[in-house]
């Protein structure tokens, strides 16, 4: 028997099955001057990657949206996808605590 109860949580028995949320985090990135287009475009062949923009006003050109299963997961794809992309030369992290 299986009773649905708030918060996405399921109740089976005396078990709890707990709703799995992905981890998000938005990911700014610093690339070579003139090579905005050609990282968004490298990132949108991600399919963790759920949004990447370029923007102004900051030291950095693009801010992308990232979500995986783990946050080892999540670090993984920063690590050997991201960071790997041509003309990038640097990163910063910023890991999603709440979604409201």
């Amino acid at each position: 028997m299986v009773n649905e109860t708030s918060g996405g949580t399921r109740v089976l028995g005396e078990v709890s099955i707990l709703k799995i949320i992905p981890t998000t985090a938005y990911v700014l990135i610093n690339c070579e001057i003139g090579c905005e287009t050609a990282v968004i475009d490298e990132l949108r062949l991600l399919p963790q990657v759920i949004e990447a923009d370029e923007i102004y006003g900051s030291s950095y050109e693009i801010i992308t949206k990232v979500t995986a299963q783990t946050e080892s997961k999540l670090k993984e794809i920063i690590r050997n996808d991201i960071r790997r992309i041509g003309k990038v030369k640097a990163t910063q992290t910023m890991m999603v605590a709440i979604t409201l």
